[in-house]
């Protein structure tokens, strides 16, 4: 079967625009996926990674879409950026009566290139100063753990986030439970967890359970291996509701363009970053 992929170069490098049609699934109804992945060096980080993120998606989803070669065709055209984000976008296709798909394409893959948010660097070193979202996610377990296309949420987040003076939020959702931050996911030390990394014990990070709402990511996803098997750390996933602010040594947010950053401020406390330089160093996204 003869497929093409949908290339969108949003920098001046290049340009390679095509329309998509506004019976176009992805616009009328936010009918798909996505995966967002950094390019270093012209290579795209965790590349199958992502594209098992994809799989998973669309056998979820149940999207008929054709990925044979996107792979490949990925790896091309990163080389061609020594730093850069890629985000590829997954439709459903064009057409179908309604919310039904019945008699819509197949879906089609749409790829963009991005510049990379080079304030990620400096949150990269310094931290993240991090507040507690008004804003709360719903609770869906039905697409949980996915990054599906409704992200009206995630937009209301930012919204909020936009006339208020921290970088990020944290957010719960409607039942009271911690989930993530606005864009990325979220770990943290207790005092007394970040005690024990004096002794011979294994100190344990904590994130939250993302069963009922928020996008389990790869960098969280890669960091809950690393930490399960490493000699000096532990995690555990947790329900929570709320984080008492005494009780918080060290906190962070990761994804996959970010990598893994400190929090040196959640809603107006001062935390530790050196527990979360020292993961940097052993883990490397």
């Amino acid at each position: 079967m003869s497929h093409s992929y949908v290339e969108i170069f949003q920098q001046p490098k290049k340009q390679n625009r095509q329309k998509i049609s506004t019976s176009d699934r992805a616009l009328a109804y936010g009918d798909g996926l996505f995966t967002t992945a950094k390019i270093a060096e012209g290579k795209v980080l965790n590349l199958s990674a992502h594209i098992e993120r994809l799989l998973n998606g669309v056998q979820r989803l149940v999207i008929d879409v054709e990925l044979s070669g996107l792979e490949q065709r990925l790896a091309e055209l990163a080389k061609d950026y020594p730093l850069a984000v890629l985000k590829v976008l997954i439709s459903a296709g064009e057409g179908g009566r309604g919310y039904s798909r019945l008699g819509c394409t197949q879906g089609k893959v749409i790829i963009s290139i991005h510049e990379f948010p080079v304030h990620y660097n400096t949150w990269h070193q310094q931290g993240i100063n991090l507040g507690l979202a008004k804003t709360a996610l719903g609770v869906n377990p039905l697409l949980a753990g996915i990054k599906h296309l409704n992200r009206l949420e995630q937009v209301l987040v930012r919204q909020e986030l936009d006339e208020r003076e921290e970088d990020d939020l944290l957010v719960s959702n409607c039942l009271g439970h911690i989930i993530e931050a606005s864009a990325g996911n979220v770990f943290w030390l207790t005092k007394q967890q970040a005690s024990l990394a004096t002794s011979d014990e294994k100190s344990t990070w904590l994130t939250p359970n993302l069963s009922m709402s928020g996008v389990d990511g790869l960098a969280r996803q890669y960091l809950i291996q690393q930490l399960k098997k490493s000699d000096k750390y532990s995690v555990e996933i947790v329900e929570q509701k709320e984080l008492v602010m005494s009780d918080i040594n060290s906190m962070l947010v990761c994804n996959s363009v970010l990598g893994i950053a400190p929090v040196h401020k959640f809603a107006g406390s001062a935390l530790s970053l050196a527990p979360v330089h020292k993961l940097q160093k052993e883990f490397t996204l």
